[in-house]
């Protein structure tokens, strides 16, 4: 899309639809999926600023034209200074604003964005709200291209419970960038030992720096990545801070993750996040469900160079149901309401969606990114609550592409690691905390190999060819490795029944790491379209304005159940009113065939007697 306002009809202005291609750009003879609004010059600061209004069809249909996809998008944004008429074309706009930020003549940047979903609508804060920072001042940053620093700080910790109920970044401006992402996980006093509180390390050092601390992978308070604003909850729900509850969380671990591709040494760091929390408490207490696969090696992993390799992490009704017991608040049964998630990999993730099975049929996904980006993880609102109830079950698909990759990619916390997750948020605050799972079998160091189903899983793809374990390189070329590799990986083989699918073992943790009901137990793998009917993702966006919930701009639900019922009694009115007229016209027939009849009989009465 480009557009201007003419210096020769500045009460007009030009928006238009152009395809790229390697020269620069060709105008779309068809320009009826754009539609102008607004544009106009003003003056800010002596700089003249130029502003363009508009709407684009998100799906046009063209033959070259370019959809949106669903999750993040990727966009190129330019300008070039000049004065321009109603008469002239577009020219080149320059160099990338970061690399040459002093050129004159114009420049272009990437920004990624949710643009089909957004970013959580802003609440205003109430007036009794207070803030408390949770960072670590001053930390130096070392000269490794990547670091998770660890740091153990204190929640505000009042007599009474509060509702945190908005939470702001707080990213010190010359590290943006540089700081990728900050996870807070929640550290139940059994699990730290009080006299590292405020003090940090890199993660990898903690045994030695901060023995007797024991949180960090665990359950997760709040999760923040690079591209993410500030979150406000919804206004019914807030997340727990102080009081003196069973499950109150006082101490939490902030791990952030420093990207420093030049490793420089020079990097002085003071970012964390601005919890604004209040006593006045909303309706409802919410928390995070973790969802998906352990960051561990027997949990995931990814063989070089295969474009889409699929991974699925679960969460299963034996973990759940127990998980989200005793949260019914209106006496209709136990539910809990996800009105907010964040979807996680590593550098491989190429697409990730948050699944939702009930009964046998998938119903439509929670959350769905098909053009996932390492660099923008935001929390993504819902238009609408989804409610989740005993007996449902949850699957996150990972989606990588590691044809770059020279070896196999393991699970684990460290960038070139990989991981997938989800950080589902939820109220009311249910037990479940945290629900992955693993596959069958661990590396046994002594020994040196890999136990039950990834044992068999690595011993046959040896004696097959595909695996050799002096270089940890799983050659997808040979035939019937891939293949091999995908099916083992969405569980239609082994645990000693290859017909009926394999197993997983199955983790499930409150907020305070005890074990749930469901925890540490093998259940079956769900596999699409034999465990459940998959859903048409096609379907996704059929009723974008608000998830599938039919509503117009005037609020009414075409897809309510009054709706429905009305509708039906409209049909059965015509069908009676039909039957009616029928049985009318039937009836006026029959007398004027009984008249026709007697005055044809009086007829021939006549002719007789003549």
């Amino acid at each position: 899309v480009i557009g201007w306002v003419p210096s020769n009809n500045p009460n007009n202005f030009i928006i238009k639809n152009y395809k790229g291609n390697s020269n620069g750009v060709d105008e779309f003879n068809d320009q009826s999926y754009i539609e102008p609004i607004e544009g106009w010059k003003e003056d800010i600061d002596g700089t003249m600023m130029t502003y363009i209004r508009f709407k684009k069809d998100m799906f046009p249909e063209l033959d070259d034209g370019v959809d949106i996809k669903i999750g993040t998008t990727k966009v190129l944004w330019a300008y070039r200074d000049g004065e321009m008429t109603s008469n002239d074309e577009p020219i080149y706009h320059g160099r990338s604003c970061i690399d040459t930020p002093g050129n004159v003549n114009g420049c272009r940047h990437i920004e990624s964005m949710n643009l089909l979903q957004g970013e959580s609508a802003e609440v205003p804060l109430p007036d009794d709200a207070e803030d408390w920072d949770v960072f670590m001042p001053d930390v130096i940053v070392p000269d490794d291209s990547t670091t998770y620093y660890c740091s153990l700080l204190e929640l505000p910790t009042p007599d009474e419970k509060h509702h945190v109920v908005q939470i702001d970044p707080i990213i010190t401006e010359e590290n943006i960038g540089i700081v990728h992402h900050m996870l807070l996980y929640a550290c139940p006093e059994s699990m730290i030992d009080p006299q590292y509180v405020g003090t940090g390390t890199p993660c990898d050092t903690m045994s030695e720096n901060m023995p007797g601390v024991f949180c960090r992978g665990g359950v997760t308070f709040y999760g923040w990545a690079i591209g993410g604003k500030s979150f406000y909850f919804p206004e019914n729900a807030g997340l727990d801070v102080g009081g003196n509850e069973w499950d109150t969380i006082k101490y939490v671990l902030l791990e952030t993750h420093y990207d420093n591709p030049n490793n420089r040494d020079d990097i002085v760091d003071s970012s964390g996040l601005k919890l604004w929390h209040t006593p006045t408490l909303r309706q409802y207490s919410a928390a995070i469900m973790q969802i998906g696969m352990g960051a561990s090696p027997d949990s995931l992993f990814i063989p070089s160079g295969i474009e889409r390799a699929v991974n699925y992490g679960y969460c299963n009704t034996e973990c759940l149901d127990p998980g989200i017991n005793g949260t019914d608040i209106d006496g209709s049964g136990d539910r809990v309401f996800a009105f907010a998630n964040n979807l996680h990999t590593h550098l491989l993730g190429r697409q990730v969606v948050l699944r939702h099975i009930r009964d046998g049929k998938e119903l439509r996904p929670l959350d769905m990114n098909l053009a996932y980006d390492f660099d923008y993880q935001q929390m993504t609102p819902f238009n609408q609550e989804v409610e989740i109830f005993p007996g449902d079950e949850l699957i996150v698909e990972c989606v990588y592409d590691s044809s770059e990759r020279d070896s196999i990619t393991y699970g684990g916390e460290g960038t070139y690691d990989e991981m997938c997750l989800s950080f589902l948020l939820v109220y009311p605050k249910p037990k479940l905390a945290l629900c992955i799972t693993s596959y069958l079998g661990y590396y046994d160091i002594e020994n040196q190999q890999w136990t039950e189903d990834l044992g068999r899983f690595f011993e046959e793809a040896a004696m097959n060819g595909y695996y050799n374990a002096s270089n940890n390189v799983y050659d997808i070329e040979i035939d019937g490795a891939l293949e091999f590799y995908q099916d083992f990986a969405t569980g239609n083989i082994f645990t000693n029944h290859d017909d009926e699918g394999a197993e997983r073992v199955q983790y499930c943790l409150d907020s305070q790491y005890g074990a749930l009901p469901g925890d540490n137990s093998r259940l079956p793998v769900l596999r699409s379209d034999i465990e459940y009917d998959a859903f048409d993702n096609d379907d996704y966006y059929i009723c974008d304005d608000n998830q599938g919930g039919g509503d117009d701009e005037s609020g009414f639900d075409w897809n309510g159940w009054y709706v429905y019922v009305v509708a039906s009694l409209i049909g059965v009115l015509l069908i009676a009113l039909v039957v009616y007229v029928i049985m009318k016209f039937k009836a006026s027939t029959a007398k004027g065939n009984e008249k026709y009849h007697r005055v044809l009989s009086q007829e021939n009465k006549n002719n007789n007697n003549n």
